[in-house]
């Protein structure tokens, strides 16, 4: 507590009790009334066994926990690196860093860095950076999430609350099997310019990301949501949900409340042939005290196998641009560039399969209806998923920009 300055490597650590115990973890590193506190390093350690709370109001628990707080002097962390560290079998989550959340008291941590872990076996939350500017989750492997949860619980797999900035990319997600949420990824509320990209998320049950607003949280406090960006991710078999309370609700996109300016673009969403009991719908607006405004979908690739529908309730000014929609489409919105046929993907995914390299599938074949189809983007990148220059003009539909 209250200190800087420290690499803690190499290690085995675990913190099973004989009884579940609320704010448990494997490593706490913690500051109270202290300033700034700078260059703590955790590399290489495996946490794994330890027994928080389930319920998040009572405390939760996690494998790798980061907390400030304090009364009278204002503290926080100025490079955190969590890098190639384990976290398994932990409750309630894997890696929390936590900060000055609201906008009154704004006083983010600076030059945090999560890369190459690995979170395997735990239930809720995986990543969960709060209070930060520029923070980097890169590289993280999260999968095997156990249905352990509460029914009123809900969590997601990596996402950012009351951050500015946030880069994640190159992350994979599969199986997470929270009750309510349950996606892949989240861009949260009270956050600005947060960037989801050249991510794989897969076999998830509340879908592949959610971009969420509470309305009902007005400023000073909250900035809302502004201006996220996804764009060249890959969701693979993503929106199970047939248990619990939410049973049969599990978009792939999950818009909902006032979020501003949302641009979701190169994206390749693929869904198999699904149960009855699944979720049939891609994307879906929903209301949390308000609705979207200004959300745009371009060049991207919606493929299913089954059915697609298409919830745009209340919310405004949504455009949908150059996509390319195959398989059949419930309440398409217009959309006067769309490609209806097969993109021709380089060879025919499966489900269930592991690791980048699975989406080297979504390569197009010469000759794709998808080449040099897409819409001219003011703010693209400057790379594909597999990291070729994007120098077509106009660009490609879908991940592969070669």
């Amino acid at each position: 507590m209250n200190t800087e300055g420290w690499e803690i490597r190499n290690l085995d650590i675990s913190n099973y009790g004989p009884d579940v115990k609320a704010h448990r973890a494997g490593i706490l590193v913690q500051l109270s009334d202290y300033g700034i506190a700078s260059n703590i390093y955790l590399k290489n350690v495996d946490v794994h066994d330890v027994n928080g709370s389930l319920v998040k109001k009572d405390g939760g628990g996690a494998g790798i926990i980061f907390s400030n707080g304090g009364r009278h002097t204002r503290s926080k962390f100025d490079s955190i690196l969590v890098a190639d560290c384990t976290i398994k079998r932990c409750q309630r989550n894997g890696i929390l860093v936590n900060g000055n959340w609201s906008r009154t008291d704004w006083f983010p941590n600076e030059h945090v860095v999560i890369r190459g872990n690995l979170i395997e076996g735990v239930p809720g939350d995986g990543i969960v950076p709060t209070g930060c500017d520029g923070v980097l989750v890169e590289h993280n492997i999260m999968r095997d999430c156990p249905r352990l949860l509460p029914d009123t619980e809900s969590a997601a797999g990596i996402w950012p609350w009351s951050c500015d900035n946030a880069l994640i990319q190159y992350n994979e997600v599969s199986d997470h099997k929270a009750p309510w949420d349950g996606q892949g990824f989240d861009s949260d509320w009270n956050c600005n310019n947060t960037v989801i990209q050249y991510n794989y998320s897969h076999d998830n049950d509340g879908g592949f990301v959610l971009v969420c607003d509470d309305g009902s949280a007005n400023a000073p406090q909250s900035c809302g949501n502004k201006g996220t960006i996804i764009r060249y991710n890959v969701s693979m078999n993503d929106g199970l949900r047939t248990t619990g309370k939410h049973a049969g609700f599990a978009p792939v996109f999950h818009i909902t409340g006032p979020v501003v300016n949302t641009r979701i673009y190169n994206n390749v969403i693929y869904l198999p042939e699904r149960d009855i009991k699944m979720d049939s719908t891609l994307v879906e607006m929903g209301n949390w005290f308000g609705y979207a405004d200004s959300t745009y979908f371009a060049n991207n690739i919606f493929y299913t196998l089954g059915t697609a529908d298409y919830i745009m309730n209340k919310s405004k000014r949504n455009v949908y641009s150059n996509n390319l929609y195959f398989g059949r489409h419930l309440n398409r919105p217009a959309d006067k560039a769309a490609v209806s046929k097969d993109p021709q993907f380089r060879a025919a995914p499966l489900t269930g399969m592991h690791g980048m390299e699975a989406l080297e599938a979504f390569r197009l074949q010469p000759g794709s209806p998808a080449l040099h189809k897409g819409a001219a983007l003011p703010d693209r990148t400057v790379k594909d998923l597999y990291g070729t220059p994007l120098l077509l003009t106009p660009p490609n539909i879908g991940v592969d920009g070669k």
